[in-house]
C-alpha cells in the first residue's frame, strides 16, 4: 500500500510553533528572557483583605494570610482556589506565612506573646514554637531553600534592618546594618544571597547583598517605590512590585537588574508577588475588584 505524505498547511503549523513556544517551561528561561503573560485568575473573593500568598514546595497549595474574620489569621487554600482552611484562629495577629521547603512546617509572625516575633508551626497549624524573643519587632520571616536558615526583619538595633538565625532560632545575626529602613527579605536559591528593599538610596529600592562577602548590590533605582523581591526558582529572575507606572503593579527583572518587565497594568493595586516552585506562574494580592484578593498569573515566554 503506497504511503501519503502528511502535509501541514500553512497556517496550521505557524499556529503549533507558536504554541510550542509559548509554552516552552519558565524554568528554561535566560537573562534577557522576554515573559508573557497568558492569564489571569482570581482565586479568592472574600469581602475582607487577603494577601501575601506563598505557595507550598510541591505546587499543589496556597497559604496567605487573611482578615476575614477581623484578625488577621492564616489560611491555606488549593492552587486552583478550592478548599480554603483556617489555619490559625486566635485572637492576635498571625500574619506572613510560609511553608518550610519539605512542606512539614509554616512560618510566620504573631503578637501572641505581646511582641511581633516570629514563631514556626505545624502544617496543620498546631504545635506553635516561638523562635525570637526579643523586645523589638520581629516580623516578615523568610525560610532559605534549604530550610536550614530564616530571615526576617526586625528593629532591635534601632533601624529596621535584614537579620538571619537558624531555622530552630538559634544564631540571630543581623545582616544589614543602615540608619533607614531594610525590609522584605528573600533568599536566593542558592542561598548565598539575600535580596530586600531598602531606602538607603533615597526611596526604596531592591538590593541584593552577597552573605559570603557582605558586598551591597542596587538592583533598581527608580525615581518610585520598588518592592518585596522575589527570586525565580532559578534564580535568574527578580519578580516585585512598584508603582513607576503611576500605581502599584507587577515588574519583573534578570536577577543582574536588567531588562525590566511589566507583568500588570491595571489601575489598582497589585503587591506581594511569589513564583510557584515551577516557574509557571506568580500568586500576589491585588483589589482591582474592590476587594483585596489573592490572584494568580500564568507566565510564558516568546522568542
Amino acid at each position: 500500500m503506497k504511503m501519503k505524505k502528511l502535509i501541514l498547511k500553512k497556517p496550521i503549523f505557524i499556529l503549533i510553533i507558536a504554541i510550542l513556544f509559548i509554552f516552552i517551561p519558565i524554568s528554561n528561561l535566560s537573562y534577557g528572557q522576554e515573559i508573557k503573560v497568558l492569564m489571569i485568575e482570581q482565586l479568592t473573593d472574600v469581602p475582607s483583605t487577603e494577601e501575601r500568598p506563598i505557595w507550598h514546595p510541591d505546587g499543589t497549595k496556597i497559604i496567605y494570610d487573611s482578615r476575614v474574620y477581623s484578625d488577621i489569621d492564616i489560611w491555606v487554600m488549593d492552587s486552583d482556589g478550592k478548599n480554603k482552611t483556617r489555619l490559625t484562629s486566635e485572637p492576635f495577629v498571625e500574619a506572613n506565612p510560609s511553608f518550610s521547603p519539605d512542606g512539614s512546617k509554616i512560618l510566620f509572625y504573631s503578637n501572641k506573646a505581646g511582641n511581633h516575633d516570629i514563631w514556626i508551626m505545624d502544617k496543620d497549624g498546631k504545635n506553635w514554637q516561638q523562635l525570637t524573643t526579643d523586645k523589638a519587632v520581629d516580623i516578615f520571616p523568610s525560610w532559605s531553600r534549604k530550610g536550614d536558615k530564616i530571615a526576617f526583619v526586625s528593629d532591635r538595633s534601632g533601624n529596621t534592618d535584614v537579620w538571619v538565625m537558624d531555622s530552630d532560632g538559634k544564631n540571630q545575626t543581623q545582616i544589614t546594618k543602615y540608619p533607614g529602613n531594610d525590609g522584605a527579605p528573600d533568599f536566593s536559591p542558592d542561598g548565598n544571597k539575600i535580596a530586600f528593599h531598602s531606602n538607603r538610596a533615597g526611596n526604596r529600592d531592591i538590593w541584593v547583598i552577597d552573605l559570603r562577602t557582605g558586598e551591597l548590590t542596587q538592583l533598581t533605582t527608580s525615581i518610585y517605590e520598588d518592592l518585596a523581591p522575589d527570586w525565580s526558582p532559578d534564580g535568574s529572575k527578580i519578580a516585585f512590585f512598584s508603582d513607576r507606572s503611576g500605581n502599584f503593579d507587577l515588574w519583573v527583572m534578570d536577577a543582574n537588574g536588567e531588562n525590566l518587565q511589566q507583568l500588570t497594568t491595571n489601575h489598582w493595586v497589585d503587591w506581594s508577588p511569589n513564583w510557584s516552585p515551577d516557574g509557571s506562574k506568580i500568586a500576589f494580592y491585588s483589589n482591582r475588584t474592590g476587594n483585596g484578593d489573592i490572584w494568580v498569573i500564568t507566565l510564558g515566554y516568546s522568542f
